[in-house]
């Protein structure tokens, strides 16, 4: 008996144990799109598929249009392909093409690929896409390793996604100070292999910036920026961080003008849907402004803030919704009607940072003596969104039905 799959007139994938290929067909069944071998890659907790039918031929695996598990137990996995067997590499996903149902009101279901998806940001907006009924992949850095032209084309490709949001990077201001070659292979070269890859098969790219292109020689904390406030050649951002995420914005937008740039702000977690009870562990972990408060409150431990700073500090699931309001728009709109080009995205600062805790202290009931002024240095990172407002209006950004589910859009 050998592990062995077809895939038969109607596009389904049939796995089975068996001793021919032909044994897998039910009575008036036809395998017209090939087959091959099966095994269990316990080290992906994948499905690897190998090997071709001597009987059917090579597996077509573009013809797949449903999976049928029940061959192996009924608990779907993720499909790995190797075309080159005994080579391991590449390991090429499968997918169904036709597995979703229709999505926000379109006859077709929208395909979207998220880099970063173990990250804080990107594990957020791949669970909520899931929820709201799109068709994900979420690849590993084995499977698209963003440093590599070729594995993000591969990965694109294999997937065929009508949209990639690209969240990977390295967010550590400090580590891309000390790191400058790591940040610009990441942050500048890898989105850029990001959105080359996207367009060159025909996606729409959504990919993330930051707020800290605005701490220049000219910042006064008194200012409230916007997007064009930027000049890299004459006033660069004081850090490495900040300047890659600029210098990053003018080469993604110049490979393809319909990409979207999101510069973001601070974030921090309101467990809006973090503590749904169906939420997985790692939207459960927390960092930002009220991870800091209640870290001080456990350990009694004092939280230094300046006076004479001003930033956006935002709820991540309004990001998370932002992002899903403009995929919905774009897909319902045509994708390419929607305007690329580099947008504030976060909440607008109408306070100082030293009063923004202060008043969240108080909220929680936390003794305001912890938080310390500090009025030694001071910078203005705070945006208007007067753009992306115009774009995508809050009234349109979903809400739960209940506690354990997303509702659609439309």
């Amino acid at each position: 008996m050998y592990q062995k799959f077809i895939i038969n007139q109607d596009g389904v994938l049939k796995f089975g144990t068996v001793y021919l290929h032909k044994d897998l067909l039910s009575p008036g069944e036809q395998c017209r799109f090939g087959g091959g071998l099966w095994r269990i890659d316990h080290s992906r907790g994948a499905i690897v598929l190998y090997g071709r039918s001597f009987d059917f031929g090579l597996p077509h695996l573009d013809c797949v249009r449903r999976i049928d598990w029940t061959g192996i137990g009924g608990c779907p996995r993720p499909l790995l392909h190797m075309p080159h067997w005994p080579d391991e590499y590449p390991a090429v996903p499968v997918f169904a093409q036709r597995e979703s149902t229709a999505l926000w009101g379109s006859k077709t279901p929208c395909r979207v690929l998220v880099t970063g998806s173990r990250g804080f940001l990107g594990s957020r907006v791949a669970w909520y896409l899931e929820k709201c009924g799109c068709t994900l992949y979420t690849p590993t850095h084995q499977e698209m390793e963003i440093t590599d032209i070729e594995s993000c084309i591969q990965a694109v490709e294999s997937f065929r996604p009508d949209f990639v949001i690209h969240c990977a990077a390295i967010s550590s201001t400090g580590y891309c100070q000390e790191h400058p070659e790591a940040s610009k292979a990441v942050n500048v070269e890898g989105t850029c292999h990001v959105v080359s890859a996207a367009t060159l098969h025909n996606a729409r790219c959504i990919y993330m910036s930051s707020d800290q292109v605005y701490q220049n020689d000219t910042n006064e904390w008194t200012m409230t920026y916007r997007e064009e406030d930027t000049d890299l050649e004459n006033h660069p951002p004081r850090g490495i961080y900040g300047r890659d995420k600029l210098l990053m914005e003018q080469q993604a937008q110049a490979i393809a003008p319909s990409a979207i740039a999101l510069r973001l702000t601070w974030m921090y977690d309101s467990r809006e849907f973090s503590s749904m009870p169906n939420a997985p562990q790692q939207l459960k972990e927390d960092r930002g402004i009220m991870a800091n408060l209640e870290k001080a409150r456990r350990e009694q431990s004092p939280i230094k803030a300046c006076t004479r700073e001003r930033r956006g500090v935002t709820d991540v699931w309004e990001v998370v919704k932002c992002i899903a309001s403009i995929l919905h728009k774009a897909h319902l709109e045509k994708k390419n009607e929607l305007p690329g080009g580099v947008y504030n995205c976060g909440a607008e600062s109408t306070c100082t940072t030293y009063e923004l805790y202060l008043r969240l202290a108080k909220e929680r009931q936390i003794d305001p003596s912890l938080i310390l002024p500090d009025d030694s240095w001071s910078r203005s990172l705070a945006m208007n969104t007067d753009k992306i407002s115009a774009l995508i209006n809050s009234n349109d950004f979903v809400k739960p039905k209940d506690q354990g589910e997303v509702a659609h859009f439309g």
